[in-house]
């Protein structure tokens, strides 16, 4: 194994309050955190995980790396709802291979690979018997809930 390219690009808002681009949702670690953060110590932090890296490459543990990635993948565990050209679905990922293609696991099973912006993560549909999966602020756990009809028109 070697790495044969290699991008490395990063932007962090670390104390940005506001906003003022065409980016679709910039977030900040003082909008995250709720407090000043400090740059030194987060550029340390970051320099010190990129030498760790760099050294576990250089010793030969790029599988670790690897594996590492995709345990911290974002929307790595359960179903999502995503899209591509032929509409919305949920799927689960399975990986995303060493050239930055995304593997897809639908819930019927069939698995989609896709390129950079091929695929989308999608809203939450708001029909009956969808699911949304949403992140409680206090205990920081996943939940998964099911859209009902409403009877109400007031809910």
């Amino acid at each position: 194994n070697h790495i044969s390219d290699m991008v490395i690009g990063t932007g962090i808002n670390i104390n940005q309050r506001t906003f003022i681009s065409d980016a679709p949702n910039p977030i900040s670690l003082w909008q995250i955190t709720g407090k000043e953060n400090d740059k030194d110590i987060i550029l340390n932090n970051i320099l010190t995980a990129f030498e760790n890296y760099s050294t576990m490459l250089r010793e030969g543990n790029s599988d670790a790396i690897v594996k590492r990635y995709h345990d911290n993948l974002y929307r790595s565990e359960g179903y999502h709802w995503y899209k591509d050209a032929n509409g919305e679905f949920e799927a689960k990922t399975i990986e995303v291979l060493p050239n930055g293609t995304l593997r897809l696991q639908r819930m019927n099973g069939i698995i989609n690979e896709y390129m950079f912006k091929e695929s989308a993560m999608a809203s939450i549909p708001e029909k009956e018997g969808a699911s949304i999966i949403y992140q409680n602020s206090e205990d920081k756990r996943l939940h998964i809930i099911k859209v009902q009809k409403s009877d109400n028109a007031g809910d």
